[in-house]
């Protein structure tokens, strides 16, 4: 097998795919662990900057606060609603950075320049020309991870199907839902060496160019082979260790959701619950950037799977006529799960606030995390304050807008808007939309009472 052929075999069995979709849409981080940011893939939340703790909607309940099943008026005797949505911070643009870096196909360029130099040193006819291809070559290909490394990315998607009975002093619901979270980074470490193999190229060339010849014993970068002859001492398959780290998370829950309407000295007051089974799933990848293979995020070298069983909690209470506030728990229950390569990825009790007023066509709510999350592995933390209004300014047409900003980070800032449309009697389409300087999101609804 010849040299190119044999550099291109080994590249091949760990071909760098077009993106890291797939790698992305499983999850992925790097070395510590807990909570994601604390988001929500309801369209008519993620329209009011993610603020809705302290509101009587029954149907964003069971996910956000399930004290308001017992809370919301009882316009439907049950109800259905699918949601689903995702978003993706990706600060460094390390996605489109990764997909430029495969299309340029600076590797295959590097073994080409060495083959052609390699043929013409076996024959004893170097050529200056072939010599500086070579560092040409090289120092493109450290352009390239130049670009692509010391870069993250964060994301997470969800979705999930409601059925609830919700109003009077009492409300149940089931969940079926699915939540994803990961984190992703890329390390740029070949420097070093790139810029000493390119410059022995370049030094090499210089000397041809001068009528003098190169000696193998005097450049780091050539050496000699069995058969005596000269070849260069780099394959990008075996010698760059600039790498992509991946883990994350994926949460498959079914739960049930109880509330509870009591008074309090005369102020309305709910409690609810949510019960949640859930199936988890852990992934865990890393892999030099010449090896990058998405079929392998797949292998079950890199995913572990296992069941487990958390709770949420929620307290709504109304404060005056038309003012109310909210208090929310998700996965009370603080739980570790080792990956395969030897990590732990966590997931760690989220604590919500609220407050909401509300008239009869309109509401406005501001939520603040009590706490800090930190990412699913990778990147900083977060603490959000969602400020949101919504108006119904027409019996089928509700508008919505909000903002949430990010305490520790206001690169996180985004702005949020979106529609909610009643086409006909107890139907619902909701859709919303986020953007800030480095994230992006969208969610949408079908909701459906009788």
């Amino acid at each position: 097998m010849s040299t190119t052929a044999r550099r291109r075999a080994c590249r091949r069995r760990g071909r760098l795919p077009r993106n890291l979709a797939t790698a992305f849409a499983l999850g992925c981080a790097a070395p510590a662990a807990t909570a994601a940011p604390f988001t929500s893939f309801d369209p008519s939340l993620m329209a009011t900057g993610g603020a809705g703790v302290a509101l009587d909607n029954a149907r964003t309940a069971p996910l956000y606060n399930p004290a308001a099943l017992a809370a919301a008026p009882a316009r439907d005797r049950f109800a259905g609603t699918v949601a689903g949505g995702a978003r993706l911070y990706d600060p460094g643009n390390l996605l489109p950075a990764i997909a430029d870096f495969e299309r340029a196909d600076y590797t295959d360029a590097v073994d080409d320049a060495i083959a052609q130099l390699e043929d013409h040193l076996r024959a004893g006819t170097p050529e200056a020309s072939d010599v500086v291809a070579v560092g040409t070559a090289i120092e493109a290909l450290n352009d390239g991870l130049i670009s692509v490394g010391n870069r993250l990315a964060q994301g997470e998607y969800g979705s999930s199907l409601v059925l609830s009975r919700p109003g009077g002093n009492t409300g149940l619901a089931i969940t079926v839902s699915q939540w994803a979270a990961f984190g992703g980074d890329s390390t740029y470490s070949d420097g070093d060496l790139l810029d000493r193999v390119a410059g022995d190229m370049i030094r090499c060339g210089s000397k041809l160019e001068a009528g003098d010849s190169c000696d193998a014993a005097d450049f780091e970068s050539f050496t000699i082979d069995a058969d005596g002859s000269v070849v260069v001492a780099f394959d990008p398959a075996i010698d760059l260790q600039s790498e992509v780290r991946a883990r994350g998370i994926v949460v498959r829950s079914t739960g049930l959701s109880l509330a509870q309407a009591v008074s309090i000295q005369g102020n309305a007051t709910t409690f609810g619950l949510t019960l949640k089974r859930q199936s988890i799933t852990v992934v865990d990848y890393a892999s030099k950037l010449v090896d990058l293979d998405d079929n392998d995020i797949d292998d079950p070298r890199f995913r572990r799977s296992e069941t487990s069983v958390n709770v949420d909690f929620g307290l709504l209470t109304e404060l005056a006529p038309g003012w109310s506030a909210g208090l929310f728990v998700r996965n009370a229950i603080p739980q570790d799960f080792s990956t395969r390569l030897g990590n732990t990825i966590a997931i760690e009790p989220q604590t919500r606030a609220g407050l909401a007023r509300q008239g009869e066509h309109w509401r406005v709510t501001a939520d603040v995390d009590v706490v800090p999350n930190d990412p699913v592995q990778l990147g900083e933390k977060t603490q959000f304050l969602g400020l949101g209004a919504e108006a119904d300014v027409s019996g089928w047409l509700t508008l919505r807008a909000g903002y949430r900003h990010n305490f520790p980070h206001n690169e996180r800032d985004v702005l949020t808007t979106g529609v909610g449309l009643q086409p006909t009697a107890g139907v619902q389409l909701d859709a919303a939309a986020i953007g800030g300087r480095a994230e992006r999101g969208l969610a949408v609804r079908v909701a459906a009472g009788f």
